[in-house]
């Protein structure tokens, strides 16, 4: 329960070039369990080019059955992307009824598909975008990722396709914000490690920066976006991997949302960027709670298997 941010991003990416966009957010305490047929029925009545899926491994073997079902039934090109694809896109490709995978960020591939689809293009022609792995009648076609993006250059997350009221109302007044993308951490465990090790192995380094972090005035924009469509926002809650990595830019942020929103905050970082300075900061800003991961009590397994290095 709560916002995809991955999700909002590229609604936002589409909506920017023209396409319309809906969501299905399948979760029974929004009054949506996981009914194929209503699904079925929901996809076809809004008739789309895309039938997007965006899946953690949990969701994994609830999205095959979907799919299954919900491609017989529209003659939509049915992507599917998330951290599991990217974590193991041959189990996702192999799936009947999936025509194509994104590994890695998909602001721009999304966007590619749909215009590509928009003008009625064929499979030749989807086979050439970066970032998709697409099948063909030869067999699975398996493009490199692009660079990085600059967050700077895309537009606001789109949050309207999310029933925002709702979904503060069920977590007790708390709607998540991010302020940026990226870790520079090698934990064992993270998507982020194997993430960034595909497109070091696709690019070198082209790859671009892997940190990156949106301009204030974006983060602030998207948090007024939030607040103003939900209504009922007593709490946010930053889920950057690491909030506080950069300490300048933290200031800074937090004096304008002290100015422009001033609501209590909860973040999360890593004890290697706090310190007292960085804990008066937060403070000052409003920040209530600092969620910190341990992962493990044994410091032969955090440090040995997950390289999880911080004490």
């Amino acid at each position: 329960l709560g916002v995809s941010h991955g999700i909002s991003a590229l609604s936002g990416a589409l909506r920017k070039a023209g396409h319309d966009t809906k969501l299905l957010h399948i979760a029974d305490k929004l009054g949506y369990p996981c009914d194929v047929e209503r699904i079925k029925k929901d996809v076809t009545e809004y008739n789309p080019d895309i039938v997007a899926f965006s899946l953690l491994t949990t969701q994994f073997w609830h999205i095959k059955r979907i799919i299954e079902e919900v491609s017989q039934s529209t003659k939509a090109h049915v992507i599917c992307g998330g951290p599991h694809v990217s974590q193991d896109p041959q189990s996702v490709i192999d799936l009947v009824g999936v025509d194509s995978i994104c590994i890695g960020e998909g602001d721009g591939a999304i966007v590619d598909l749909a215009n590509v689809l928009h003008k009625g293009g064929k499979v030749n022609e989807i086979m050439m975008i970066p970032n998709l792995w697409v099948k063909t009648i030869g067999g699975i076609v398996k493009n490199r990722v692009r660079p990085f993006v600059n967050l700077e250059e895309l537009p606001r997350e789109d949050f309207s396709i999310f029933d925002m009221g709702k979904l503060c109302e069920l977590k007790n007044g708390e709607i998540t914000v991010i302020a940026g993308r990226g870790c520079p951490y090698q934990c064992t465990y993270c998507a982020n490690l194997s993430l960034h090790n595909q497109y070091k192995k696709d690019l070198g380094r082209k790859s671009g920066s892997y940190i990156r972090f949106k301009t204030i005035d974006q983060v602030i924009g998207e948090i007024k976006d939030i607040v103003a469509q939900t209504g009922n926002v007593t709490r946010l809650a930053f889920v950057d991997d690491s909030f506080t990595l950069n300490k300048k830019r933290l200031k800074e942020l937090l004096k304008e949302y002290k100015e422009e929103v001033n609501l209590p905050f909860n973040c999360n970082t890593n004890p290697m960027v706090f310190d007292e300075e960085v804990a008066k900061t937060l403070k000052d800003g409003g920040c209530i709670n600092v969620r910190f991961g341990v992962e493990c009590g044994n410091e032969r397994i955090r440090k040995d298997c997950y390289n999880f290095n911080i004490f």
